[in-house]
């Protein structure tokens, strides 16, 4: 016996179908909508502006503070093209090249680099102006939250 054509055609809508909760994003996000996300994952939200004026959130995650920055969308200033999730340890000796080097030689995530004072920040991209669901957004803070964890561990904090 075949299987109606109606029958596949549903059972593969099934299989790709996404998540009741997953929102398809065109263009980016708005900082407002981010912030939803974050704090449905149970993150704390403050919205505010970096030093050049662009929006940005304050968060933490695991006692770490750290910044998700906007990239504006050229047409749409209001909508986030792309985002940067930013932290840094202030430690009172920095640290060095050699450690840092170490860090990032065994990432694909998490690019770590240092300031004037040695102090190492790690940055993690996400491109969201060409397709991008408020899943792939948290599944980018699923992988935030592992790097954060490795962070602390490489430098002891």
């Amino acid at each position: 016996m075949k299987p109606a054509p109606f029958a596949l055609a549903a059972l593969a809508a099934l299989l790709v179908a996404a998540p009741a909760d997953a929102r398809p994003l065109r263009g980016g996000i708005s900082m407002e909508n981010l912030g939803k996300v974050l704090r449905a994952k149970g993150y704390p939200v403050e919205l505010g502006v970096d030093e050049a004026g662009d929006p940005k959130i304050t968060s933490t995650y695991d006692g770490v503070e750290f910044e998700v920055l906007c990239y504006p969308n050229a047409a749409r200033k209001a909508v986030c093209a792309s985002i940067q999730f930013s932290t840094v340890f202030n430690l009172d000796e920095g640290t060095t090249y050699e450690r840092i080097n170490a860090w990032n030689r065994g990432r694909r995530y998490g690019q770590g680099w240092l300031d004037e004072e040695m102090d190492p920040f790690m940055d993690m991209s996400a491109e969201l102006e060409r397709g991008a669901s408020t899943e792939l957004i948290e599944e980018h803070l699923t992988i935030w939250e592992e790097l954060i964890g490795k962070w602390k561990e490489h430098f002891g904090q």
